[in-house]
């Protein structure tokens, strides 16, 4: 927090030195006229200048502040041409260090964007030299920079600035541009809607509701924070559980006939005795795998134990495989055609079912495009769309049957319901079709990979058949081979399943504490703790629009909407449906609530200001509650209060003698020639 200690303005023309200067109370400042262009606006706009925060003036640097201090400057009654101005601001932060800050709208050695930051008070600056540390502002790296002032002003504040989201993707720190549209409400824009001044070309998302999360001491930017990366951790686990699922099924299709049952695609917590089950299929019976590896091994045992394997001993039995073996490849054969057969037909009946889901999607563009067309008032073939002859405008049917025959044409909204639903049911059967496409696929590669094993055992077999009886058969070893092979391969997918089974056990415990993890955190990012500060903000907000006699709409039905943090009445803003008085006061309680609950619970800068509150001509009982409020404010943090009166309008009347400061103008406020002193 800061407190506004000091202000002095000096405008130098060609013959004269114009000045401005006067102390602050740490409560309730009211700078005051009667009639308008006396500069009371000039003292806020000064001050915000000094801070490198006039932005919310609408402009930056001299182009925000008024004529008086950059091109002409009026005492009694005569134009003159501003040569030179500089402005000069003492403010003290919470730890009661004081410094004092120099800025000039016009100068000829110095530029607008170069601060000068004194470490003294501003009566040590004037009467004697100080050294000083010069700053930039409104430039690249003013906010993160060693000479940047922003960053130094936010370090002297205490303000520790979140970083938010951009539209652009990026991350930027939420700019303490942004924040002070809480804490100066200018005259114009700013008693148009609650903090219509914010700044928006830095494009923070929901700059508004960061803003007001900030200023509030909502934990909501921090517990989106931790939702963010709790989620991005449990989709990163679940990606962990599909990678690992896909490593069992592609090792499991490279065995043709074989499958696996157990697997999800979405994470779970294995139990300790829960395995996979991994099997095939032989005359219709299911075969666990380590069945299958058994049965292998018999086989080679008894192959083992063949004596004198030459060929002359096994023609036989060669003969009788060879008749098995062709007879299956025959069979295999014939299946594998069928099976592509029925492949080019399943994909051609997919390819047509897309492309109807195709024409669907462009017959429903088509028609939801006619249908706004017609609500926003289109004339095109408008009679048509109502059924009547644009020429006569007799009723005629938009159908090829016969006048007479009576057939009920749908309206544009009956056929979007009708395409939607034939969408929904071709959707349903496009992913049957897919899964059964896909299925023959993968019973066509099993079957290429059989018949190709056949082949090569026939082939084998065939070399015995010619070769010299005493030789031994090149069969009989090959098939011992292959069954060692086939053995080996399957004992090396049973450990990588298991293997894999067992980091898949794993991540389900991760996922377990993953998902505790994020349920735990509120969705809407709102906990108790906020619910608590909001609760606070609603009822005060309430209380003052009570004090300040709005009558829009019924008080009890208004609430701080949990989302956006701003007013509303049954889900809609507040401001559109007060009238324009009420509007002002709707500003002023949410205002003033806001500093209350942020000196309690949030971050607040340490000071207001409203600029011309008595907007809308406000009426006087209104205007003296307000002042009567901002007088309580004042005996936490300071208040600005720069208002035209009317002369006898007893506004400040109940206000007790030096509870306030009052700084009056009968003239211009900066009218004091230092050579009329001389």
């Amino acid at each position: 927090m800061i407190k506004i200690n000091q202000l002095y303005i000096r405008v130098n023309t060609a013959d004269e030195v114009l000045e401005f200067r006067d102390t602050f109370d740490s409560g309730l400042n009211i700078i005051s006229s009667y009639t308008n262009t006396k500069g009371k606006s000039t003292i806020g706009e000064t001050i915000l200048f000094c801070l490198g925060l006039e932005e919310i003036l609408g402009h930056k640097n001299e182009r925000a502040i008024k004529p008086v201090l950059r091109s002409l400057i009026e005492k009694n009654g005569e134009e003159k041409f501003v040569v030179q101005s500089d402005i000069y601001l003492e403010i003290e932060n919470s730890h009661g260090n004081v410094i004092t800050i120099q800025r000039s709208p016009k100068h000829n050695d110095r530029k607008v964007k170069l601060v000068s930051v004194y470490n003294t008070t501003l009566d040590e600056v004037m009467n004697k030299e100080c050294s000083f540390t010069d700053y930039f502002v409104h430039d690249g790296g003013a906010a993160k920079n060693l000479r940047g002032f922003h960053a130094f002003l936010e370090k002297f504040i205490g303000l520790e600035l979140p970083t938010v989201s951009t539209y652009d993707g990026d991350t930027v720190p939420l700019y303490i541009q942004t924040i002070v549209s809480c804490f100066y409400i200018e005259q114009k824009k700013g008693w148009t809607n609650i903090l219509a001044t914010m700044p928006n070309y830095y494009k923070i998302k929901d700059s508004k509701k960061r803003v007001l999360e900030y200023v509030l001491g909502l934990s909501v930017l921090e517990t989106e924070r931790k939702y963010n990366i709790a989620k991005a951790k449990l989709k990163q686990t679940e990606t962990e559980w599909n990678v690992v699922c896909q490593s069992i099924i592609s090792r499991i299709r490279k065995k043709a006939g074989f499958t696996i049952e157990g697997l999800t695609e979405s994470p779970y917590v294995i139990s300790e005795n829960e395995n996979p089950i991994i099997s095939s299929k032989e005359d219709d019976k299911r075969v666990l795998i380590r069945e299958v590896i058994n049965k292998i091994q018999v086989e080679i045992d008894e192959l083992n134990n063949q004596s004198e394997p030459l060929i002359k001993n096994r023609s036989e039995a060669l003969n009788r495989e060879l008749n098995e073996l062709s007879g299956l490849l025959e069979n295999f054969t014939l299946k594998l055609m069928e099976t592509r057969n029925d492949l080019a037909l399943e994909q051609e009946q997919l390819d047509s079912i897309e492309a109807r889901i195709n024409l669907i999607n462009k017959d429903l563009d088509e028609n939801k495009d006619l249908r706004k067309l017609i609500k926003l008032g289109s004339l095109e073939n408008a009679n048509i769309t109502k059924l009547k002859c644009p020429t006569c405008g007799q009723r005629i049917n938009d159908t090829l049957f016969e006048q007479g025959n009576d057939s009920k044409v749908m309206t544009i909204d009956e056929s979007i319901i009708h395409l939607d639903n034939e969408k929904s049911m071709l959707e349903f059967t496009h992913n049957t079709q897919f899964d059964l496409v896909r299925s023959k696929k993968e019973l066509i590669a099993k079957l290429e990979e059989r018949i190709e094993n056949i082949s090569s055992r026939i082939r084998i077999i065939k070399s015995d058949m010619i070769s010299n009886n005493k030789a031994i058969s090149q069969s009989y070893v090959q098939q011992i081979v292959d069954l060692k092979v086939m053995k080996t391969n399957l004992i090396e997918l049973e450990d990588d399943v298991d293997k894999l089974w067992s980091q898949l056990r794993n991540i389900g415990s991760q996922w377990a504490v993953d998902k505790e993890q994020l349920d735990k955190l509120p969705s809407n990012f709102i906990n108790d703790y906020d619910k608590r500060i909001l609760k606070n903000l609603n009822e005060e907000f309430k209380r003052l629009l009570t004090n300040f006699n709005f009558e829009s709409t019924t008080i009890s039905n208004i609430f701080i909407d949990d989302y956006n943090y701003l007013p509303s009445v049954q889900g809609f803003d507040l401001n559109a449906d007060s009238s324009a008085s009420d509007t002002i006061r709707i500003i002023w309680s949410y205002i003033i609530a806001l500093q209350k609950i942020s000196m309690n619970y949030g971050n607040n800068l340490g000071f207001l200001v409203f600029d011309e509150p008595a907007q809308q001509n406000a009426d006087l009982s209104s205007a003296k509650e307000l002042i009567k409020e901002l007088l309580e404010l004042g005996k936490t943090q300071q208040v600005f209060v720069l208002y035209k009166m009317e002369q006898n309008d007893g506004l400040l009347d109940r206000l007790p003698e030096g509870s306030y400061k009052r700084i009056h103008a009968d003239e211009h406020i900066i009218s004091y020639s230092v050579q009329d002193e001389l």
